[in-house]
């Protein structure tokens, strides 16, 4: 996947933001490339909102199954 204002990926962002899951959940955004000013904005809006997020790039085929096999949601 990749990191691009095209797929809007701040709104996962704003949604969590709204929840009162906020403080016990963690976005992951998985992906290969990125628009770096866009991912400094995710970074900066998850930071602003107080929602957890990681990014993790090029993760291996058997860790992403892992990585999917653990989340709620997907």
């Amino acid at each position: 996947g990749t990191l691009h204002p095209a797929k809007s990926q701040h709104l996962a962002i704003r949604s969590l933001a709204k929840t009162s899951m906020k403080d016990t959940v963690k976005l992951i955004f998985v992906y290969e490339n990125y628009d770096e000013r866009y991912k400094a904005e995710l970074q900066d809006l998850a930071r602003a909102l107080k929602v957890k997020v990681a990014f993790r790039q090029g993760v291996p085929d058997g860790e992403l199954a892992q990585t999917y096999r653990e989340s709620k949601l997907t």
